[in-house]
């Protein structure tokens, strides 16, 4: 109800102010919607870029996890280098042994002979 009797009021106005105070109020009823406009794209503006902040942050944390990740894999990765060439290193000395047949105990007995005179006793 208020808000006719101000529209009644302005109304009013507008008939001393003439076509000059009309052309105002239109000017100034413009601002004000464009100064609310502003205002909201400030707003939503603002949300985005702390949206925004805060997923760069949480980018920035994943990046962080990930070379902590990426050392701990060379740390595995180094380790398990380790393993493979003692098992490498096993497996050489295993094949010597076998190439040597210093497991059979005629062989070691009969150390002077070749190879084939150990094969035929």
């Amino acid at each position: 109800m208020e808000q006719i009797v101000t529209f009644v009021k302005v109304i009013g106005e507008f008939g001393t102010l003439g076509m000059v105070g009309v052309i105002i109020f239109i000017w100034w009823k413009d601002q004000k919607d464009q100064r609310n406009l502003f205002e909201m794209y400030r707003a939503d503006i603002t949300a985005i870029l702390e949206s925004y902040e805060k997923d760069m942050k949480e980018q920035r944390e994943m990046y962080r996890s990930n070379v902590s990740l990426v050392h701990d894999y060379q740390s595995v990765a180094g380790d398990l280098k380790d393993i493979v060439i003692l098992a490498t290193q096993t497996m050489t000395r295993l094949h010597e042994d076998i190439n040597n047949n210093r497991f059979c105990p005629m062989v070691r007995v009969e150390a002077g002979k070749s190879r084939i005179e150990v094969s035929q006793i």
